[in-house]
């Protein structure tokens, strides 16, 4: 699988980061995934590319697993048998999903059940079919089904109760039912006595009545026909068809949908866990109105989904990075320039004549840098030019953090623990007022038990105590300890030994 092999473990963090932009890009339409990540102009984005990388977010869409993969194997081998689950991959997170639909609503009295469309205007391309009862009050869907095809129980079933036999009992047990029925499912009357006059005009309506069944057609842009146990048949009844559709209550508005770019749905389980995140993201705002409703919080009851989706991408934000995406980001620095040097030829007419070794990889190059004067290689798969000048500056960086205050670079940061004892021994005799150098052997035992200097040393080292008092009068460092070693060493074998080693 592409993008793999520098494949990390992800955290809880990281992946709500994942939900996140997920739910970022419903509410921000771009033509291509590519554009979310592009700061310039005219997209100018702070997020996500501020917080990860489009490889990082990637990685996480083409691993998503919703199932075991050991069992996920174990079912593949039982293809083309009757032990084969079709819904393996999606079936863990599916009942998980269902159950909670199920545990958080009690749908009031009016309940629908419809065909569900997955992606935009398109089916689920897998040779599926999904059905959902939905609340018609709210919207809420309680639950879901997903139909994979007719099996020999199923068969069975649709041969013992047909859609008439299904009405009349549920109208026994005083559950009233209504739906389109096609004019030419075998059960729907075929009398063909007081019909359409052709033409028909559209408001025409036909309607039959049988035992407790009422079938009605009408015309509108098309024939319509219906089966029904709760209604009664009028005549001359006319609707004023509203100005503007309502929108559909019974799923996720298509204008939210969460599978903005189309090769998400190549793999039909992955198109289906967003499809199933964006019906909780429904749920979950039909659910906060309803609270609403009974706290009788009139702010709250006003709150559109726009603003709940966007209340919830910052919070899954928060959550995943500890930090509040709308705090003012920090000003900047202003960005310095890139070294201030240019590459150039030792020779202008001819790169082949002039060629000096290059100071990063050795070898022969006819380029060099203007300011710093040392030639360097600038080629497609060999950059010493910015290597050696990245490493130069990250060299400068440390010894400018390891500069004293008084001025002078003190101690480069791989001398500090060599020589760590040393400074640590003569910071603490200048905070005691005693000399550096001490008078006489038995005080100049250092606090690892070892001599520091000896008296016989004095005289030879007078210019140095003589370099320790001045520099300590003008309030400077008193010597870069890398010079006072390079000092000391010269009689390496009358001095103290132990810091050095």
């Amino acid at each position: 699988m592409k993008d793999m092999r520098n494949w990390t473990n992800i955290t809880v963090k990281d992946f709500y980061i994942h939900l996140a932009t997920i739910l970022y890009t419903s509410l921000v339409k771009l033509s291509e995934e590519t554009d979310y990540w592009k700061e310039r102009f005219p997209y100018g984005l702070s997020f996500p590319g501020k917080i990860w990388s489009r490889h990082q977010f990637q990685r996480i869409k083409r691993a998503l697993s919703l199932c075991d993969p050991e069992k996920d194997e174990e079912n593949e081998s039982k293809k083309d048998t009757p032990e084969y689950d079709k819904l393996f991959k999606i079936k863990p997170f599916f009942n998980e999903m269902v159950n909670a639909c199920k545990s958080h609503f009690q749908p009031h009295s009016n309940i629908c059940i419809n065909e569900r469309n997955v992606t935009k205007n398109q089916p689920l391309t897998c040779g599926f079919a999904l059905f959902a009862l939905a609340d018609s009050q709210t919207g809420y869907t309680w639950n879901l089904h997903i139909y994979t095809g007719k099996t020999a129980e199923t068969r069975k079933q649709s041969v013992a109760q047909t859609a008439s036999k299904s009405f009349q009992r549920a109208s026994r047990k005083n559950i009233g039912c209504c739906g389109i029925l096609n004019k030419h499912h075998p059960e729907f009357p075929k009398t063909s006595q007081n019909d359409f006059p052709s033409p028909a005009s559209r408001g025409d309506i036909r309607w039959i009545r049988k035992d407790r069944l009422l079938f009605v057609k009408w015309i509108d842009t098309r024939e319509i026909s219906m089966c029904s146990t709760v209604h009664e048949a009028f005549t001359g009844q006319v609707m004023k068809r509203p100005a503007h559709d309502r929108p559909d209550k019974n799923g996720p508005l298509q204008s939210y949908g969460l599978v903005p770019h189309k090769r998400v749905s190549a793999r039909w389980h992955t198109a289906l866990f967003y499809y199933l995140l964006d019906l909780a993201v429904v749920n979950s705002f039909i659910l906060y109105k309803e609270l609403a409703k009974l706290k009788d919080n009139t702010a709250l009851r006003y709150v559109t989904e726009k603003q709940f989706r966007e209340d919830l991408c910052r919070e899954l934000l928060r959550f995943g990075t500890g930090a509040d995406p709308d705090a003012p980001a920090e000003p900047s620095e202003p960005s310095e320039p890139a070294f201030g040097c240019f590459p150039s030829y030792y020779n202008e007419t001819n790169a082949t004549n002039g060629r000096r070794t290059c100071r990063q990889c050795h070898k022969h190059t006819p380029i060099y840098c203007e300011k710093c004067e040392v030639p360097l290689c600038l080629v497609c798969n060999r950059n010493c030019f910015k290597k050696w000048h990245m490493e130069k500056k990250d060299k400068q960086k440390s010894r400018e953090e390891s500069t004293h205050t008084c001025g002078p670079p003190l101690l480069r940061e791989e001398q500090r623990e060599k020589y760590s004892s040393l400074w640590t021994a003569f910071t603490e005799r200048r905070a005691e007022g005693k000399p550096l150098l001490r008078e006489s052997r038995e005080e100049s035992t250092h606090p690892c038990g070892q001599p520091l200097l000896r008296e016989e040393q004095r005289g030879k080292y007078s210019s140095l105590w003589t370099a320790f008092t001045e520099r300590r009068a003008e309030g400077k460092v008193l010597i870069p300890v890398d010079h006072l070693y390079s000092y000391l060493t010269k009689s390496r074998e009358n001095i103290y030994s132990g810091p050095f080693n």
